[in-house]
């Protein structure tokens, strides 16, 4: 973690936005596709009678392959969410919202924060800033 904020620390702002537009300019690293390559949460969540499992994954993709893995996501946990008590009966619908209110970047025009955190720390580690 540390590695990680002092890399963030030491890469230029500008060159993280250009980064960062190459790859919201790129093939999807999922599907190969061009499309606008963000940063999107999955959201899960999976129970067990005496315990529950609840994540938001963050995934590096274009819209399609992003709306896929929420579907899985929400399939998996519209099946195996409900099954822990308490925290999976509560849980599970808030999952479930999380991934049908899903949109992208709130400016469509620029790359969110978290793209530019990855693009940043994409550039530290090949300069070999230690990340």
């Amino acid at each position: 973690m540390a590695g990680e904020l002092a890399a963030l620390d030491v890469v230029p702002e500008h060159d993280a936005l250009d980064r960062a537009q190459q790859i919201r300019g790129g093939p999807c690293p999922g599907c190969g596709q061009p499309g606008e390559i963000e940063v999107r949460p999955v959201h899960r969540c999976i129970s067990y009678l005496i315990g529950t499992n609840y994540s938001t994954r963050l995934l590096l993709a274009c819209a399609g392959c992003a709306s896929r893995e929420r579907w899985k996501a929400s399939l998996l946990t519209a099946l195996f969410g409900w099954w822990g008590f308490p925290w999976g009966l509560l849980i599970t619908p808030v999952q479930l919202a999380r991934n049908a209110l899903a949109r992208g970047p709130s400016d469509p025009t620029r790359p969110s924060p978290e793209l530019v955190r990855v693009a940043r720390l994409q550039l530290a580690s090949e300069r070999g800033l230690g990340a």
